[in-house]
């Protein structure tokens, strides 16, 4: 079995901002409701799909009811590199967003301040916005995010603080300025995803979960940043990260099966001194730069 070390870690920061400007605001029902051809500012209040193309919506659209909005591979777009607006902001609880493009807005798909639940985002690929591709300051309970490409946004790929049940599946955040995925919550799982070539964590994540068939290579600091007990961290894959390939501030009470931290330039797998009554079997945790 490999040894592992507990060490001083730079953990980086992730900077959030408020400054920002969302759509108009949904108003009056059914005022200013996009139509297949999505105009700047509208807002969605019925199950709506558009047409393919690319829209360039300064102020982005809000989405104002709880309805499926399919874009169909439309590109929604500020048509600036420094906008100060949010692509998609929701107003409501339950939703799905399923097959849009989001880019070049301060932040691609962003949460109000009512919690989000029931809800789904399939297949869409939100890409170059300043700050977080999707960012939810307010908790996620029984949220999907599936199939998604969260690719060279400025801060996180994904960040939401709280949350429960929530489910990634299939995802890939890579080249964004800070982390891939920045997800807090309980009772959650995670499986199949990707996140590579993050300026600081391809993942960080906290509570009780399942990790399965999870990678993160070539990352800035971390591969897998995880806070947590109770954990089922199976067949991961961290190699190649400039600190750790996986770190561990505390867990306890978990299993660690079959996972791969490899070539890292400090250490594979790292626990601290309180982490206790774990069971690991199979994992491979060899040629790293500390051990």
């Amino acid at each position: 079995m490999a040894s592992v070390r507990m060490g001083l870690l730079v953990l980086g920061f992730v900077f959030l901002s408020t400054n920002i400007l969302a759509g108009d605001g949904c108003g009056f029902q059914y005022s200013n409701e996009c139509t297949s051809t999505p105009t700047d500012g509208c807002n969605v209040w019925r199950s709506t799909t558009f047409q393919p193309g690319t829209y360039v919506l300064p102020h982005g659209i809000d989405f104002c009811n709880g309805v499926t909005l399919d874009c169909n591979g439309a590109v929604l777009t500020s048509g600036v590199n420094d906008s100060s607006s949010v692509g998609i902001s929701i107003a409501i609880t339950k939703m799905n967003i399923k097959n849009c493009v989001v880019e070049n807005y301060y932040t691609g798909i962003r949460g109000g301040s009512a919690p989000v639940i029931e809800s789904n985002f399939t297949s869409n690929t939100v890409r170059f916005n300043r700050e977080n591709g999707f960012f939810f300051s307010s908790p996620l309970t029984r949220v999907t995010f599936e199939n998604n490409v969260l690719n060279f946004n400025g801060q996180n790929g994904l960040y939401h603080s709280s949350g429960y049940l929530i489910t990634l599946l299939n995802n890939t955040a890579d080249y964004n300025g800070q982390n891939g995925f920045y997800s807090f919550s309980s009772a959650s799982v995670m499986f199949g995803n990707t996140a590579n070539y993050n300026g600081q964590n391809g993942f960080i994540s906290s509570g009780s979960s399942t990790m399965s068939d999870n990678t993160a290579s070539y990352n800035g600091l971390q591969g897998f940043y995880i806070f947590g007990n109770y954990l089922n961290f199976e067949n991961n894959t961290a190699n190649y990260n400039s600190v750790y390939g996986f770190f561990f501030p505390f867990a306890s009470n978990s299993f660690f099966t079959l996972n791969k931290a490899n070539s890292n330039n400090q250490t594979g797998m790292v626990f601290s001194s309180s982490s206790s009554n774990n069971v690991f079997s199979l994992n491979d945790v060899q040629s790293n730069g500390g051990y």
